[in-house]
This record gives structure tokens, C-alpha cells and sequence, in this order.
């Protein structure tokens, strides 16, 4: 009896130290890995400088060359049928087109035309108009003249712009004035006139 209890302690004292060993063995550590982002170093970056260029004294202003159909005075016409074409055929000076009714001093209408292009007054009522033309580069927009190269024209012939219409019922027509001219600096059939001899454009 003696023995089974010797054989039982020696078992019980085996087992208590393979416990020991057992809970004394550590596991490894097991570290997680931290990302470290490297500092971010913010610069100021200036703006860029803008230089607005200066006016000096010797600066000249840009002429303002205007757009064909450009009035420079006066209202278009309205109410009427008539038509008044104009082709600036000048190699290379501009031209101002005025329409006057007969016997007056001021434009009904004034128009500006580019060389190489062309203008229609329409809508003209009925009755007599001179047609004054004046040719030139550098054009002035605050004087609202040429500054060089001037030319200054009348057309010789009163433009008659009319209406027409049939009574008769079996020959109905309906006929308005066109006129259709090609101008230029140095064209015929026309009185060149003074720069005080022309309409005044205002």
C-alpha cells in the first residue's frame, strides 16, 4: 500500500513540474508595424507679380478704324422702299457715305464703309437727295473725321428715289428706285469739293 501511495506522490510531482514549464515559457512579442509619413514641409509660393504697362508722354492713341456700317451721324432711314448701294472699290483708303435730302446742310444719314466692302441704305422714303462722299485714312473717332489722305466728293446727280404701281388691274407691277454705285477716290462724274463744303457730321 505503502508503494502505490510512493508511486502516486512521484506521479503528482512530475505532473506540477511539466505545468511550470509549461506557463513559464513565454510566447514571442508580436509588434505591429507603424507607418511613420515623413513630414510634410509647406512652402509659401508668391504670387506672380503683374507689371501693368505705364503710359509715358510719347505713347500715341490707337485710331479706332469702325466697322462697315458704322453710322456716324444721323438715324438709318425708315419707312421708305427705296435702296442706295454703295462698293467701296478704293485700293485702300475708307470712305463716310452721306445721304442729304436736297437743299439741306445735315446728314439724314452718315455711314462709315471699309475699302473692299460695301454698304445698302434702304428703307428710303420718296424724294430728291444729294450724296456726299468723303475718302481717307486715320480715322478720329472723337472729331469723326479723316486725318490723312482726305477726299472730298459730291455726287454731280440728284438721287430721285420714287415710287411706282399699276392702276390697271390686268398689268400689275409695283416699281421702287435702286441705285447702285461704285466709288472710289478718284472716280469721275463728281464735284470734289472743300472740307468746308461738306455736311457736317455730328
Amino acid at each position: 500500500m505503502n508503494w502505490v501511495l510512493a508511486v502516486l506522490v512521484i506521479i503528482i510531482i512530475i505532473m506540477g513540474v511539466g505545468v511550470s514549464l509549461c506557463t513559464s515559457k513565454s510566447s514571442p512579442t508580436i509588434q505591429t508595424p507603424v507607418e511613420v509619413s515623413p513630414s510634410i514641409t509647406v512652402k509659401a509660393i508668391p504670387s506672380p507679380s503683374i507689371s501693368t504697362p505705364s503710359m509715358t508722354g510719347n505713347t500715341s492713341p490707337v485710331s479706332s478704324r469702325p466697322l462697315t456700317g458704322t453710322i456716324t451721324s444721323g438715324e438709318s432711314p425708315q419707312g421708305g422702299v427705296g435702296e442706295l448701294i454703295l462698293h467701296n472699290n478704293d485700293s485702300s483708303l475708307d470712305a463716310v457715305a452721306a445721304l442729304l435730302p436736297e437743299g439741306q446742310d445735315t446728314p439724314m444719314v452718315s455711314v462709315y464703309i471699309r475699302h473692299g466692302e460695301k454698304y445698302t441704305f434702304d428703307s428710303v422714303d420718296n424724294g430728291l437727295y444729294d450724296l456726299y462722299l468723303v475718302f481717307g485714312s486715320n480715322w478720329d473717332p472723337g472729331k469723326k473725321q479723316f486725318t490723312a489722305n482726305t477726299r472730298y466728293l459730291r455726287y454731280s446727280d440728284v438721287l430721285n428715289f420714287r415710287v411706282a404701281s399699276s392702276t390697271n388691274p390686268q398689268n400689275i407691277f409695283f416699281r421702287f428706285s435702286i441705285y447702285e454705285f461704285w466709288i472710289f477716290s478718284t472716280m469721275e462724274n463728281v464735284d470734289q469739293i472743300t472740307p468746308n463744303e461738306f455736311p457736317k457730321i455730328e
